[in-house]
């Protein structure tokens, strides 16, 4: 039984021995990271390449401190490369991040990223609430009706007098019962929607 322990004990020396020889070592190499600003809520992948002979182990850090991971943080290895990848980022995940590889000899190599947190927000144009101001052309509605200026659309709008329709009130609003009944009514008296 003793015999059987150093067998394995032999073997796995001379098994280390000749992987970590000198004619089949390369140095490692750990490389990828780019720094990178990213918005508020969406994800980031950041991905480190490796090389080496053997491959070295590969270790993440954000400001110094070991990467844990979780629901949000997650750490994938294929082949030679490493990804971290952080859903939906919050203004804490901005730091320096490194990939860091550690060869058999205990040499380590590192990559670095600066991800920063673009708080801002885009530059798509919003257009809700629409805010108008005043209109450049003074005629630009017709009868009696009051133009208003809409930046964020670039339009002119016309709010029709009683009585008119159309983009500039140019038409008479023929269908507009409540306009055709406004005279009687204030003639009687009996108006509580108009103002006679």
């Amino acid at each position: 039984m003793s015999n059987a322990k150093t067998r394995c004990v032999v073997y796995s020396t001379v098994a280390i021995a000749t992987a970590t020889s000198s004619s089949q070592l390369h140095p490692i190499e750990v490389s990828g990271l780019r720094n990178v600003s990213v918005k508020l809520r969406q994800s980031l992948r950041l991905v480190c390449r490796c090389k080496g002979n053997p491959l070295p182990a590969v270790s993440w850090f954000k400001d110094n401190v070991e990467i844990t991971t979780n629901k949000r943080l997650k750490i994938q290895f294929k082949k030679k490369r490493s990804t971290l990848i952080i859903t939906r980022i919050r203004s804490e995940d901005a730091g320096r991040y490194e990939c860091r590889g550690t060869g058999v000899h205990k040499d380590v190599v590192s990559a670095f990223a600066e991800v920063s947190i673009n708080l801002r927000p885009d530059n798509t144009t919003t257009l809700w609430p629409l805010v108008g101001g005043p209109c450049p052309l003074d005629s630009y509605c017709l009868n009696g009706g009051s133009c208003t200026y809409y930046d964020t659309v670039g339009e002119l709008v016309c709010q029709c007098a009683e009585g008119y329709k159309g983009q500039r009130c140019e038409s008479k609003d023929v269908y507009n019962r409540s306009s055709m009944y406004k005279p009687y009514f204030c003639k009687l008296g009996i108006s509580a929607s108009y103002y006679c």
